[in-house]
């Protein structure tokens, strides 16, 4: 009787059934490990799908005219006294605007701290965001970030728009000479190839720095 109950159990039908479904989980186990690999690994699989590459002959991109006021007011994340634009040392800055709610932001944000890692010494790389400094600041802290990073009330109408993240290429003057919209895979090298290419090309700028400082000064709510 019992070899009777075994020869059923282990049929042929049975045993073709068992090893279909062992094919089939294998094969669903191997194509969930190709999307994460494609994805960006087991560590961080959202983070390389937001990253774009940098179109450094975008000229849309190189359009973009202005100056960034002098008078801009930054706060700390440290809540020490705010400072303003002008007042940051004279320097080449990749200046992004985000907020830690947006997980595109995010994922540019760890490309923006390893870029201050590794070129922090001759290209400002700054975050700016307008949500609760207390917000922010946790993030920042929890994710060991050292980039500069300022809270904004207002952003300047070049600065401003309905998409995050946003990243300018702004010249030691405060003149804006690139724009990106969205996440993207910034390097080293990008950002010089954009530098080196915008110290030679003309750029249309307003007539003064005050005229424009009072355009935005009249625009802020």
């Amino acid at each position: 009787m019992l070899c009777n109950f075994f020869s059923r159990l282990f049929s042929r039908t049975f045993l073709a059934g068992l090893l279909t479904g062992i094919v089939i989980a294998v094969g669903g186990l191997y194509a969930y490990a190709q999307v994460r690999v494609r994805m960006g690994g087991s560590e961080q699989p959202n983070q390389k799908r937001y990253l774009s590459p940098v179109d450094v002959s975008d000229s849309t991109a190189r359009s973009v005219q202005g100056r960034v006021p002098s008078n801009w007011a930054l706060r700390p994340l440290d809540g020490t006294e705010a400072t303003t634009f002008g007042m940051l040392p004279k320097r080449p800055t990749l200046l992004t605007v985000g907020a830690t709610w947006c997980e595109p932001c995010t994922a540019k944000i760890s490309v923006l701290q390893a870029l201050h890692d590794s070129i922090g010494q001759d290209v400002r790389v700054m975050f700016v965001s307008p949500e609760p400094r207390d917000s922010i600041r946790q993030y920042v802290g929890d994710e060991g970030y050292t980039m500069p990073t300022y809270v904004v009330n207002t952003l300047p109408p070049l600065l401003s728009g309905d998409l995050l993240p946003r990243t300018y290429l702004v010249r030691p003057d405060g003149t804006v000479t690139y724009k990106h919209v969205g996440p993207a895979d910034w390097t080293p090298d990008i950002v010089r190839r954009l530098l080196e290419s915008t110290r030679t090309s003309a750029v249309s700028r307003p007539t003064s720095e005050s005229a424009h400082e009072t355009l935005y000064a009249q625009t802020r709510p």
